[in-house]
């Protein structure tokens, strides 16, 4: 064990160092052809073509490779097709044709200053360069800053970049506080600012009030430069730049308080304030109005009672003073009064007992509302215990937060020491074997069979140099075995085998077919596989049971050795629903934790408001009662000077019940705080649970999206169209339906099943989400998706035509793509429907093939066609609708290709 472990070190080595010399040899390589390509350019050998640039008169001719422009210039690639040895190009300099001709020979280009960038823009749009424009219109937008963006931003208006636009446009956004009085805004023009305006609403952002007086100052400016004729006045020219802007803004364009700015404008029309007055602000203003005239009239009459009380008392004041004078000067004459005095004592002791009842009925309703406090503080405090049940939840929702972390993150671990552990083993497994020898091998094998529980019982029963190159010895071992793995050997160092999940046994009852002494046994999940060829250049891969083929899927013969079935592949989903279902598991505890926070922060919330309502109606009452306390008490000072000592003992105990009712709405408020304090960790909690379940849903969406891709490669395995890894990246970003994914299988290939518009309907009719994919003769590979699908259903039409022998098929999710053109240089690119072309997004007809609108068209017999592209979808950028470009964008030309093959992928 110690050697082998020993010579798979030394193999380890040996395989790393052979990986290194292969990275310093790519990178010599490329070194290499990029000295080639700069000596071809700067030398004079094989040059065959001229370029005169600069002076008509005296122009500077430049050597160059014909070959080497017309193949990385679409623009020489059409020039250079006529026979001449020359072109000329007098609008560009030597400087400037020797840096784009660096480009071209290789891929080397120069940045120099801000002037260079936006030369080099214009000079890759003319040479039709689109790599090299992309890479520009990055560099530019990424040095546009807030010193030069108005002068990018002029420049653009000959490069029609919308890119370079809004990054200006952001940053007059940003900015424009700071600079709405640079001579530089002044200078935009009337379909700039519709733009910026445009740009703005896109953000749904509100526009204040310097940007209308922007507005106001350019419409000032503009009007002075226009050539107005006799009879124009300047505010009607005002008037009309103004209605030019007024169908961009709507009633969310800005506020009540800019808006009340903007009537001092005169140049705004009426028709404009009075929109804006009646769809915002002149309902709300109206009742704003009446409650204010209606709350002057109550303070009015207040005033007047008021006013009617002080003179009343002032007077009442006055006459007692003449009533003490009149009594003092005629106290020795007035003996008479003495009766009417003790009339008045007798009164007073009455007054007196009433105000002792009214005393002790005062001291009654304070011990009431002393008990009143009780209950108060009583209820304070079960508020406080609540919240400590509540601090006691979160606190326990923070441990389950934190125990779904843990247990999540082990689960993780646990796979991963699972997988690494299952790959030792083999390894160990496969470690005396003198098949499998390369690590590359055993990884692909765990990947296939995909059996963590086969894998940690496998071992080698049989080997045919030990026990002997013989059938029957080879079923001794095998039959009844259950899952079973063979790999073969060749003398010519070809490797290759298959797995099947239910084995070889001679029980005749668990075989699919007999046929006497032999017989064919059912496996859905079989599959063979090749791992090597006697070069050693292929790829291992996998080939599964054909659809309908599952019942020979082995063959079992006592006079043979190891049979799998002679069709082709069916490719099953992988065995990965487990943890699908465990990762739903946790989204439901995730939601129910979530759920019962609501509910926590509801109760919360109807508590505190039924606490806060009933504490202010009580102090209300308090008030009130306050209120009638002071004005009997105000009476009494009137009427009995005698007893002022009670009533001011009177007064102080009511100001001691406004402070304990003050102490109430301290501690109200205080509770609120806490109440306050409370949500606001509840919220906390809840944006945890949401982060994590986020975090769950996109692990989870990241083992789909592995699990989805492996399953496309696995689909695309047969294809004869679709062999790059990056097409199927670029189908699975599109199309973004797992649920399609995972049933997705090809149903029709114009090879296998015909070149036949009626055989492809029957096959793709009434199948809903459908894919397909065309490849030309001449290498072009396009197609279209469609979420609705064809169906002979007339009800299902959106449009009938010829008395409904065709008709056209409403889809707003349908789209066409080109993956790529006949050299390969293409990047994959979608091209979504047109708005408002939707019901015909595809087109049903028996006699034809697929049909999307007007740009992809087959006919019945599938071999040839017509794109008419942008009829229907939208076209890439640059390119204009009926020209010969957009014709022969798909398939190289309008209707000249020849379909090599077709094939269409439903569930």
């Amino acid at each position: 064990m110690d050697n082998n472990n020993d010579n798979n070190q030394i193999e380890n080595a040996n395989q790393n160092e052979n990986e290194n010399e292969m990275k310093n040899l790519e990178k010599k390589v490329t070194k290499n052809l990029i000295k080639d390509y700069s000596n071809l350019l700067n030398g004079n050998s094989f040059k065959d073509f001229s370029i005169f640039v600069e002076n008509k008169s005296n122009p500077f001719e430049i050597k160059v490779h014909k070959s080497i422009l017309s193949s990385r210039s679409p623009f020489f690639n059409e020039s250079l097709r006529q026979e001449s040895l020359s072109i000329s190009l007098n609008q560009f300099n030597k400087k400037e044709m020797e840096s784009i001709l660096s480009y071209i020979y290789y891929g080397n280009i120069s940045f120099e200053n801000q002037e260079n960038l936006i030369q080099l823009l214009e000079i890759s749009i003319y040479f039709k360069l689109n790599l090299l424009k992309e890479i520009i219109q990055k560099k530019i937008s990424n040095s546009i800053n807030y010193s030069n963006f108005f002068q990018f931003l002029f420049q653009n208006r000959n490069l029609n970049s919308n890119e370079i636009e809004i990054k200006c446009f952001e940053l007059i956004n940003q900015n424009f506080s700071q600079i709405q009085n640079n001579e530089n805004l002044f200078n935009l023009t009337k379909e700039e600012i519709i733009k910026f305006i445009q740009f703005k609403q896109e953000k749904k952002e509100i526009f204040q009030f310097d940007f209308f007086q922007f507005l106001n100052n350019w419409i000032e400016k503009r009007v002075k430069t226009l050539n107005l004729k006799k009879y124009e006045h300047k505010m009607n020219a005002k008037k009309r730049l103004f209605h030019s802007f007024f169908s961009l803004f709507d009633k969310d364009s800005i506020s009540k308080q800019d808006f009340d700015k903007l009537k001092q404008f005169d140049i705004f029309p009426k028709s404009f304030l009075i929109h804006f007055e009646r769809t915002i602000f002149e309902i709300q203003d109206q009742e704003k109005d009446k409650k204010i005239k209606e709350n002057e009239k109550k303070i009015k009459r207040r005033d007047k009672r008021i006013k009617l009380f002080e003179s009343e008392n002032e007077n009442q004041k006055q006459e007692n003073e003449k009533k003490e004078k009149k009594i003092k000067s005629f106290e020795s004459e007035n003996q008479n009064l003495k009766q009417e005095n003790q009339k008045k004592e007798k009164d007073i002791q009455n007054l007196k007992s009433e105000n002792e009842k009214k005393i002790k009925s005062f001291e009654s309703e304070t011990q009431n509302l002393k008990q009143e406090n009780q209950k108060k503080e009583k209820d304070i405090q079960n508020l406080k215990q609540e919240n400590e049940k509540k601090d006691k939840i979160i606190k326990q929702k923070d441990e389950e937060i934190q125990n779904i972390k843990l247990s999540f993150e082990k689960e993780i671990q646990n796979q991963k020491e699972e997988s690494k552990q299952n790959e030792n083993k083999l390894l160990k497994i496969f470690s005396d074997s003198e098949i499998v020898k390369d690590k590359e091998y055993v990884k692909k094998l765990q990947e296939w069979i995909n059996d963590n529980d086969f894998f940690s019982k496998m071992k080698k029963g049989f080997s045919a140099k030990n026990d002997g190159f013989n059938s029957q010895n080879w079923h001794k071992t095998v039959d009844d075995k259950g899952k079973t793995l063979v790999i073969i050997k060749t003398k010519d160092n070809f490797i290759f085998g298959g797995f099947t999940r239910v084995g070889w046994t001679n029980d005749k009852s668990k075989w699919s077919e007999e046929r006497g002494n032999w017989g064919w046994i059912k496996d859905e999940n079989a599959f063979i596989f090749s791992l090597r060829n006697d070069k050693g250049d292929r790829k291992p891969e996998q080939f599964t049971i054909k659809q309908g083929e599952e019942k020979y899927a082995i063959e079992y013969d006592l006079s043979d050795g190891p049979t799998f079935g002679e069709k082709k592949i069916k490719l099953f989903e992988s065995e990965t629903q487990n943890l699908k279902q465990e990762n739903q598991k946790k989204e439901k505890e995730n939601q129910n934790l979530k759920q019962e926070n609501q509910n926590l922060k509801s109760e919360i919330q109807n508590q505190k408001e039924e606490s806060n309502q009933k504490k202010e109606k009580k102090i209300k009452s308090f008030e009130s009662e306050n209120e009638n306390q002071k004005q009997e008490n105000q009476k009494k000072e009137k009427k009995i000077k005698l007893f002022e000592s009670e009533n001011q003992n009177l007064k102080q105990e009511n100001q001691k019940k406004e402070k304990d009712i003050q102490n109430l709405k301290s501690e109200n408020e205080n509770q609120k705080q806490e109440n306050e304090k409370k949500d606001k960790i509840l919220k906390q909690k809840d944006e945890e649970i949401q982060n994590i379940k986020l975090s769950f849903e996109k692990e989870i969406q990241k083992e789909e999206s592995k699990q989805n891709e492996n399953k496309l490669l696995k689909i695309f395995s047969n294809s004869e169209i679709v062999k790059d890894k990056e097409y199927v990246k670029k189908l699975q970003e599109w199309i973004n339906d797992n649920d399609f994914f995972s049933k997705m299988k090809k149903g029709f290939s114009a090879k296998n099943d015909g070149f036949n518009s009626q055989n492809w309907h029957k096959a793709v009719d009434d199948k809903g989400k459908t894919l397909v994919i065309i490849k030309t003769k001449d290498n072009f590979i396009f197609g279209g998706f469609t979420k609705v699908g064809w169906t002979n259903d007339k009800s299902k039409w959106s449009e009938e035509h010829d008395g409904g022998n065709y008709g056209y098929i409403k889809d707003e999710n349908a789209f066409i793509f080109s993956l790529r053109n006949d050299k390969g240089d293409r990047i994959p690119e979608k091209f979504i429907i047109k708005q408002g072309k939707e019901e015909y997004a595809i087109e049903y007809d028996l006699k034809d093939g697929p049909t999307f609108g007007s740009d992809i068209y087959l006919n019945s017999e599938l071999q040839s066609g017509q794109s008419y592209f942008g009829n229907s979808y939208n076209l890439p950028n640059g390119i204009t609708y009926k020209t010969n470009e957009a014709k022969s964008y798909l398939a190289g030309s309008y209707n000249k290709w020849v379909v090599d093959e077709l094939e269409t992928y439903f569930i």
